[in-house]
């Protein structure tokens, strides 16, 4: 996709740039490796999290590698109308055997943060680890919970399946699925299988509540935790939600804030949705996103968030902010983004 600049346009702020030249790959930055970048063919990758080793190992790569918080979290979920799932204890049992900081920090190579609650770090509302020993590791406490509800060490739990959407064996959804497999299997004694699902078939099973159980991720619409709790988590009719997880008490939150002019109220109410959301386990939380780009020292003008990061988009930068400084030449240059 090529973008050039508007010969209509008067105003005060004209591109730096003649052309653009955006290339999209099947999978950002997995497509074609990172040959593209190492040629100085592109200017700028997204970056697959594959790729971050070997990008960390190169000195001169990992000079121009960028990272920072898409607002994405990652989490399992459960069909919580339907037995086994429908019992709370289960549900916790399940957050409490499974090992987030082990699958972000071994599994994952430290390329992800541990989800603990649904609003990711930086986010509006985020509360940082306030609520964190609500879904804690702890096998023990899972164990016991899972025989409270009336399967000691796993004996008569059916075996369910976890779904995943179209993933392949190396991403991270995937590796997750199998890390979580194992541990449900360890710590409670459950078998659960992998089914890997075409995206229009998932998607139509998943607003039909059909899944048991399922890994997904959601990024934000805006910036408010209206978007991460509200939208995703306030109950509705099968058909137009994606969970069928109902919590009259976090409906209420939801509604009340939705109305709430006072914003010190208004994030207070918020701040309880979320603890009630992990303490009634509607989904284990599993990770926060982190994105990864590489940039050329003479791409200019990518703006810096009010965090410290440099996130090419979801900010204020824009394609009319880029300038190409002197350290590229006369090269062409594009950006793969």
């Amino acid at each position: 996709m090529s973008f050039g600049l508007n010969p209509y346009y008067r105003g005060p702020n004209k591109g730096y740039l003649r052309k653009i030249v955006r290339i999209f790959t099947s999978t950002v930055g997995a497509g074609t490796g990172l040959a593209p970048y190492e040629n100085n063919e592109v200017d700028m990758i997204g970056l697959d999290a594959v790729f971050l080793e070997e990008v960390r190992e190169n000195p001169a790569l990992r000079q121009e590698l960028w990272s920072f918080e898409p607002f994405t979290t990652v989490y399992l979920y459960f069909r919580t109308r339907q037995p086994p799932f429908d019992d709370v204890r289960v549900r916790r049992a399940f957050a409490h055997a499974i090992d987030k900081e082990a699958i972000t920090d071994i599994i994952l190579k430290k390329t992800k943060t541990p989800a603990y609650t649904m609003l990711p770090i930086h986010f509006p509302g985020y509360v940082g680890d306030k609520y964190k020993s609500i879904q804690r590791y702890d096998p023990a406490l899972a164990r016991r919970l899972l025989a409270e509800a009336g399967y000691p060490d796993g004996k008569g739990f059916p075996t369910e399946a976890l779904w995943l959407a179209e993933a392949r064996s190396n991403t991270p959804g995937s590796q997750a699925a199998q890390a979580i497999q194992q541990m449900l299997q360890d710590n409670l004694g459950i078998t659960i299988s992998l089914r890997n699902t075409e995206t229009s078939a998932y998607r139509k099973a998943q607003y039909d509540w059909e899944m048991p159980l399922s890994i997904i991720g959601f990024n934000y619409d805006f910036p408010d935790p209206h978007s991460m709790l509200g939208i995703v988590w306030r109950s509705q009719p099968k058909g137009y939600s994606r969970h069928d997880w109902q919590n009259p008490s976090f409906d209420d939150l939801i509604d009340r804030a939705a109305g709430e002019m006072n914003s010190v109220k208004r994030m207070a109410m918020y701040d309880e949705a979320e603890r009630l959301l992990a303490e009634d386990a509607g989904a284990v939380f599993l990770w926060h996103e982190k994105s990864y780009s590489l940039r050329k020292p003479w791409v200019k003008g990518v703006k810096q968030d009010q965090f410290g990061s440099y996130p090419f988009y979801k900010n204020n930068t824009s394609y009319s902010d880029i300038y190409i400084g002197k350290e590229a030449g006369t090269a062409q240059r594009k950006l793969d983004y």
